[in-house]
């Protein structure tokens, strides 16, 4: 709902989005209520079995069942956790998990990944989406820094920006934000969770 206000008040009313990370298609997903409106987009899921569901119950967007990395390599192992939600192909974050004792490593699956340049280009003729959401434990701060702002320019950001946790000390990401704040984009909303970024020239100047 915010993000939407975002748009609303910036005029954008079918906005584009690229989702990295997207998981289940509609518990906990940033794109789902503009999936619902018919508001094109590409959603990023390397989970095979997570990826089944997006077939089934988002059919008529693009579906790319690849991982993000922030430079081109032809696949990475990736650890699926018996809890979906911290599926990662960081290997410290999938055992840092593990050793709480409360998730497991499932498997480790070999996925093709493509950059954000690679996914911009095939599938947005280069023009940037809207929005962009990323969450995907671990290798956030990565790929939003392999981003070259000055070519691929989203309106809106939306990252996780807290750490995983058990013992309820979870830590707030700063680097992702200054990083995001660095590349002139205003931190509008925080949901402790998901940190919300609007390009800070175009708010500023919204008529």
């Amino acid at each position: 709902m915010i993000i939407d206000f975002i748009f609303r008040a910036l005029q954008i009313s079918a906005p584009t989005y690229l989702d990295i990370g997207a998981n289940d298609p509609r518990m906990f997903n940033n794109t789902y209520f503009f999936y619902l409106r018919g508001c094109k987009g590409v959603s990023i899921e390397p989970d095979p079995d997570l990826f089944r569901v997006l077939v089934r119950e988002r059919a008529s967007e693009t579906l790319l069942n690849v991982g993000v990395a922030a430079t081109p390599s032809p696949s990475l192992p990736f650890y699926v956790m018996s809890t979906p939600t911290l599926n990662t192909f960081s290997k410290s974050e999938a055992h840092r998990y593990a050793e709480t004792g409360m998730h497991q490593i499932v498997r480790v699956d070999t996925i093709e990944v493509l950059t954000v340049d690679q996914i911009v280009t095939d599938h947005f003729g280069g023009a940037s989406p809207d929005l962009l959401s990323v969450d995907v434990e671990g290798l956030d701060f990565d790929i939003i820094n392999s981003i070259d702002f000055n070519k691929i320019r989203p309106t809106v950001i939306c990252v996780e920006t807290l750490t995983f946790s058990e013992s309820r000390d979870e830590i707030k990401l700063e680097d992702i934000r200054d990083l995001i704040l660095g590349n002139g984009y205003k931190l509008y909303a925080d949901t402790y969770i998901n940190s919300i970024f609007v390009d800070e020239h175009k708010w500023l100047n919204r008529q």
